[in-house]
C-alpha cells in the first residue's frame, strides 16, 4: 500500500509497479544565429547548428554575401549531458563546412541570455571573422506524471478509500483530485508538475529530502 507511505525519487526513469507514475528530466536551448561579419569574400553561406555533433537546425542560405544577415530563432530540447552548441557555417554549392565556433553549455547556464560575438575558427584557409550569436538556457525541469495507483489500504468504514497523490519540492506542494471509493484509482486527467533544479544536477545526487511522493486518503 502507498496511503501514507514515502516513496523517493532516485533514477531518471523510475516506476514503481503500484504507483504507476513516473517523471522525466529535460530542457531547452534558444539559439539565434544573427550575422557573419569580416569574412574576406563574398560567398553563399547558411549556418547549421549541432549539439555534440547531433543536428538540431539551418538557417536558409544568404547569397553572395560577405556580411550574411540570418536572424534565425531556434529552440530545441537537449540532454542533460550535452556539452557542447556548435554553429557551423557551410556553403551551399559543396555542403562543406568552412567555419565554426564551437560553445560549451556551462558557459551559458544561470546567464539568462547570452549575446556576444564570436570568433570563428576557420576551416578553410580563405575563411575568417565573426559569429553574432545568442543563447538562452531554459532552465531543466523534472517532469512527475501521476497516474495510477494499485491495491491500496481500505481505510473507510465501506471497505474502500478516497485517495489523492501529493507531490512535495522544497516548500512547493502538488495535490491531484480524489477519486472517490476505490483502492485502485485511475487519474483520467495528465496531473504533470514541473519540478525545477540546478543544470548539471542529475536526479540520483539530488536531496532526497527534497522531492517525494504520498498517496493519501480523505
Amino acid at each position: 500500500s502507498l496511503v501514507g507511505s514515502e516513496m523517493c525519487i532516485r533514477d531518471r526513469d523510475y516506476i514503481d509497479p503500484s504507483y504507476g507514475g513516473h517523471f522525466r528530466q529535460h530542457f531547452s536551448l534558444y539559439v539565434k544565429v544573427s550575422e557573419v561579419k569580416g569574412m574576406r569574400k563574398k560567398r553563399d553561406i547558411y549556418c547549421t547548428i549541432n549539439t555534440d555533433g547531433v543536428p538540431k537546425a539551418r538557417t536558409p542560405t544568404i547569397w553572395k554575401s560577405n556580411n550574411p544577415c540570418f536572424f534565425e530563432e531556434f529552440t530545441f530540447d537537449i540532454g542533460k549531458d550535452v556539452q557542447f552548441v556548435n554553429a557551423i557555417l557551410r556553403e551551399e554549392a559543396k555542403k562543406k563546412p568552412v567555419g565554426l565556433v564551437s560553445v560549451p553549455i556551462t558557459a551559458l547556464q544561470n546567464k539568462g541570455l547570452v549575446e556576444k560575438w564570436y570568433p570563428v575558427l576557420p576551416m578553410t584557409k580563405e575563411v575568417q571573422g565573426e559569429l553574432k550569436l545568442l543563447f538562452k538556457v531554459k532552465l531543466p525541469f523534472v517532469t512527475v506524471v501521476v497516474q495510477q495507483a494499485s491495491d491500496l489500504e481500505p481505510l473507510d468504514t465501506n471497505g474502500s478509500s478516497d485517495p489523492y497523490v501529493v507531490v512535495k519540492h522544497g516548500d512547493t506542494v502538488y495535490k491531484t483530485e480524489v477519486i472517490r471509493k476505490t483502492l485502485n484509482p485511475k487519474w483520467k486527467t495528465k496531473n504533470e508538475f514541473q519540478l525545477y533544479y540546478a543544470i548539471g544536477v542529475t536526479l540520483p545526487s539530488l536531496n532526497l529530502t527534497l522531492l517525494w511522493v504520498k498517496a493519501w486518503t480523505t
